[in-house]
């Protein structure tokens, strides 16, 4: 037996001494096997130890004492959901709100170039950022940040529709020495020589997520952008290597729904012929799901499957290809204790008309100041971080010593059998890929005996 990954120990102090049974033992729902050449990797998702048994330990698991110790092992009878909930309520007891806020999406505009039919702002006022609210974000930033180094997340709308507001905030930034790195959600169409050198430099831009909906075919009839000269396609795509020939990541989301699953089939194998080689190139694929989307109604039982084995095809193939975001996961130490930036209290939402707010899907709800005060609606804050009610597959589901879920947020999946599915194959891919980092490591220090506690 030896061990991959350290077991994080303020949990296993948590867990305490394990218990003796009297009725026999069994592997506690949390425990993940994985086969792989030199046995089976066996992986806590709540201790986040990781172990490499021979087969024939694996064979005799329930009787090695280790596991027992370790928790990896329990009474037949044994409670295994309630003890991760104290584990996580101990867990958000000890977590103290932060003091400072270095974390900022900033909506520069809810304006935008394209007109996406799946568009989660459809209806909503185009409203830019004017000069003086975006002056005032700047200085919002520099009277609430902490020491650390300020993240900004440009958003929108399409936030280069209103590239201006961001210039007043770096700028601001800059003159007053406060560091910052910038990231943006674009749809790249407007991504220029002097758009990508002022971004490099000012913006201190190092990443950009730019979606796509299909070839170029497809994709010109579903961003519908509103100019009329040239292919939007092309000109996205002649962007994307602007951005990567100035050293900036570009992550491309696939949008999958029933009506494009064989166009962006097509689409992977076009990015990959172009873009496969390129350093800081990635891509990944969501369903298209929003707040309107009835799952119970919209499609059968039957036709989710189809689409959820579509989207693991595809998640497949771009693997293959050398393109997919990832394809190489890895396990965090750490057991997550938030959800998103709504539960993160060092992350702040600007709207484009001064009001904060707690979601990045959300401009006009949610709202919890504005930048005028310093006070902040920890009522709001608190509704808005309001966890799902547990189902029955929580009671022995592997992922839920790691699975948080808001009653607010409009774009979870459901709990069901096929996202359960999805997860145990991303935890299985995780476990094999931290295997081989630590076979390369114990290769090159010659350490490898030094791990095995037999």
């Amino acid at each position: 037996m030896k061990q991959i990954l350290n077991v994080n120990q303020s949990i296993l102090n948590i867990l305490g001494k394990a218990k003796e049974s009297n009725c026999g033992y069994r592997f506690m729902h949390y425990a993940v096997a994985e086969q792989v050449e030199d046995g089976v990797l066996l992986f806590h998702t709540l201790t986040r130890e990781m172990l490499l048994l021979t087969q024939e330990e694996y064979d005799h698991a329930l009787e090695l004492p280790y596991l027992r110790q370790h928790w990896f092992v329990v009474p037949e009878n044994f409670d295994d959901k309630k003890q991760v909930d104290i584990v996580r309520w101990l867990q958000k007891t000890m977590n103290k709100e932060a003091e400072t806020i270095d974390s900022y999406t900033i909506y520069t505009t809810s304006d935008c170039n394209a007109r996406c039919f799946y568009c989660f702002e459809l209806g909503r006022p185009r409203i830019p950022m004017s000069d003086e609210i975006a002056l005032k974000t700047a200085q919002y930033i520099k009277s609430h940040r902490g020491t650390k180094p300020v993240n900004l997340r440009w958003f929108g709308g399409e936030p280069l529709y209103n590239d201006r507001a961001i210039d007043i905030i770096c700028e601001y930034l800059r003159k007053e020495n406060i560091p910052y790195t910038s990231r943006m959600i674009s749809n790249g169409y407007l991504f220029d020589d002097a758009m990508v050198a002022k971004a490099k430099d000012l913006w201190k831009l190092y990443r950009v997520q730019i979606s796509l909906d299909g070839p170029e075919e497809v994709y010109n009839r579903c961003k519908a952008f509103i100019y009329r000269e040239g292919s939007a396609y092309k000109i996205v795509n002649d962007n994307i290597q602007r951005l990567l020939d100035n050293k900036i990541i570009v992550v491309v989301r696939l949008n999958m729904d029933f009506h494009n699953i064989e166009d962006l089939n097509t689409l992977s194998d076009e990015l990959a012929d172009r873009f496969g080689k390129c350093p800081g190139f990635f891509v990944y694929v969501r369903l298209i799901i929003d707040e309107k989307t009835a799952w119970d109604t919209r499609y059968t039982t039957e036709q989710w499957t189809q689409l959820y084995q579509a989207k693991a095809d595809l998640e497949e193939k771009l693997t293959k290809l050398g393109v997919y975001s990832s394809r190489s996961p890895r396990l965090s130490k750490y057991l997550g204790h938030i959800h998103c930036m709504v539960e993160n209290s060092n992350c702040i939402v600007v709207a484009p008309d001064g009001n904060l707010g707690v979601c990045e899907h959300y401009s006009e709800e949610g709202l919890i100041g504005n930048l005028d005060s310093d006070t902040l609606d920890q009522t709001v804050i608190n509704t808005w971080r309001q966890r799902c009610d547990d189902v029955p597959e929580c009671k022995t589901c592997f992922y839920y010593p790691q699975c948080i879920r808001l009653k607010k947020c409009p774009y979870q999946c459901p709990c069901i059998e096929l996202e359960r599915e999805a997860f145990r194959r991303k935890t299985g891919l995780a476990m094999v890929n931290e295997y081989r980092l630590w076979l390369e490591n114990t290769a090159d220090d010659g350490s490898a005996d030094e791990e095995d506690m037999i």
